[in-house]
């Protein structure tokens, strides 16, 4: 049967084998928080692109659009 001062130096041994695993886990956690937030970095940098291409397309037709509709006003007005 183990000592009493053998048992404390387990558990003492135990707890710090815990704290190191912890320790392991956080780093694991954190490492991961910062990958989330990496990833979801770039994913609103890709929605901003996407939105500022849709915009600039659309502004592309606008000004397609007045063009065509000068057009068939200078064609109303015998130009």
């Amino acid at each position: 049967m183990p000592t009493q001062e053998e048992r404390i130096n387990n558990l003492e041994n135990q707890i710090t084998n815990l704290n190191t695993q912890i320790l392991q886990i956080n780093e694991r956690i954190q490492s991961l928080i910062d990958w989330c937030e990496s990833l979801s970095d770039r994913v609103s940098t890709i929605e901003s692109n996407g939105v500022k291409t849709q915009v600039a397309v659309m502004s592309d037709e606008i000004i397609l659009q007045k063009t065509k509709i000068r057009r068939l006003e200078r064609q109303k007005d015998g130009y």
